[in-house]
């Protein structure tokens, strides 16, 4: 519990209570329950990221006429949280970053189609790079694509039907497989499928990872 408190920002704190954890929100001045709960979710996604712990926090109750927030969530007294590396520190929040890592959220939720967590992953790689100048172009299909720019080619292939650029038809070739977008009928194509999601999971861990706030050394 200690390692988990020293990771939470400054103001939460955890206590235990009728046999269970419970995550305290302590602020300066009155806030409403949303607001609260922005905070408390990104830590929880970020808890995720870091211990593959899903975490779903419930508002417990609000104290001090609004300055302090309770919430329960059965996921905080599991053991995961020893996963944690010693060397995560408190994070240093962007809105990007708060954005990323709720993406990767719901890109592990159970049940979603492979096409849908490709899609989610892969915004966190546009998050980063939103500029199109950042994904070097695919000129030859026997070459090895530039991995940000074969994610782009992965959501592309999954997301689209219709008319296949250039690029495409190149990575479809680099592929070995027939021109055209991701046909979930086609056993070819669900064979390749989960080694392409990895690929652009890869990615998209990559950036949040490098995100993710360490102590000094």
């Amino acid at each position: 519990m200690d390692q988990l408190s020293s990771v939470l920002p400054s103001n939460f704190a955890l206590l235990k209570e009728s046999e269970q954890l419970v995550l305290v929100v302590d602020l300066e001045h009155s806030s409403n329950e949303s607001e609260v709960f922005y905070y408390v979710q990104r830590e929880c996604d970020r808890l995720f990221f870091l211990t593959g712990e899903q975490l779903n926090p419930k508002l417990l109750r609000i104290e001090d006429a609004g300055k302090r927030h309770l919430f329960k969530n059965r996921g905080f007294i599991t053991s995961g949280f020893e996963r944690l590396q010693d060397d995560i520190d408190r994070q240093q929040w962007t809105h990007k970053l708060t954005l990323q890592l709720r993406l990767w959220q719901l890109a592990h939720l159970p049940d979603l189609p492979v096409s849908v967590q490709i899609v989610l992953l892969f915004q966190i790689i546009e998050a980063e790079f939103p500029d199109t100048k950042e994904y070097p172009p695919f000129y030859e299909s026997d070459k090895v694509p530039h991995a940000r720019t074969e994610a782009k080619l992965i959501r592309n292939w999954v997301s689209h039907q219709g008319e296949v650029r250039k690029q495409l038809l190149r990575y479809c070739k680099y592929l070995e497989i027939e021109p055209g977008f991701f046909d979930p009928t086609d056993v070819r194509h669900c064979r390749k499928i989960p080694m392409l999601l990895e690929k652009v999971k890869q990615e998209a861990e990559g950036i949040i990872d490098a995100a993710m706030t360490k102590k000094m050394t």
